[in-house]
């Protein structure tokens, strides 16, 4: 992994909760690499919606000319 802080062994996940730390950069790390929304989740445990609502919501807003 390109990044020591961030590690995608997460522990099992229950249903309902927020995403740590430590998995929100995991999901960063991993879009960087170039990964889909599909194969974050299945690396960090977590359902695909959730990716991709975390995805959608980090990326800055586009500014209007």
């Amino acid at each position: 992994m390109a990044h020591p802080k961030y590690s995608t062994k997460m522990a099992e996940r229950k249903k309902g909760q927020h995403l740590r730390m430590e998995e929100r950069g995991a999901i960063k790390v991993l879009e960087k690499q170039g990964l889909g929304a599909r194969a974050i989740a299945r690396a960090t445990g977590c359902a695909p919606t959730t990716v991709t609502n975390k995805l959608r919501r980090d990326t800055p807003a586009r500014k209007s000319t």
